[in-house]
């Protein structure tokens, strides 16, 4: 779509330039593009992931992103090749936040990693500590949401571990 955005964990992002000499210009810090991502305040996170995936065939590119402070704690965005949103769909079954720092994709399904790395708003606030923690009594899933109507998420228990990004995926 001719957009460049810089991305970061749960911000919003920001639209830049790279100019021929290597510059780069801010074009708009805090997009929110064009209102297809809430505009969720810095403490919850909830904006963009900082990893998505672009579908090869349709061109959508697929983000799931988290809220820290209430459900549901996870969503999967389906942006058009224009940036605008398609559709949002809530993952289900997440009882706390858990760090969504990346997906993966296939034709029919976002692949989410519910992984102990959980995210707990009140550890910062309450307790002067670091609010994601690797608590592995929490478990650890992979999910699977539907691209198309949401439905849903299939979960498939793992041993607890942390995976932070993915390579691919298949049917």
């Amino acid at each position: 779509s001719g957009r460049l955005l810089a991305l970061m964990e749960q911000c919003k992002p920001t639209e830049i330039r790279v100019n021929m000499d290597g510059s780069v210009d801010t074009i708009e810090a805090g997009s929110d593009l064009d209102g297809g991502i809430p505009t969720e305040d810095p403490i919850t996170g909830g904006s963009l992931s900082a990893h998505g995936r672009t579908c090869p065939k349709t061109g959508e590119r697929i983000h799931v992103s988290y809220n820290s402070a209430a459900a549901p704690f996870g969503r999967v965005d389906i942006f058009e090749k224009d940036w605008k949103l398609k559709r949002s769909i809530p993952i289900d079954e997440l009882d706390c936040s858990v760090m969504l720092h990346d997906c993966a994709i296939t034709d029919k399904y976002a692949i989410v990693l519910d992984f102990p790395l959980t995210i707990r708003t009140d550890r910062m606030f309450l307790q002067n500590k670091f609010p994601v923690e690797y608590e592995p009594e929490h478990g650890a899933r992979i999910g699977l949401v539907r691209r198309d109507d949401g439905g849903p998420t299939q979960w498939f228990d793992v041993k607890p571990g942390v995976v932070l990004h993915t390579a691919n995926a298949f049917e």
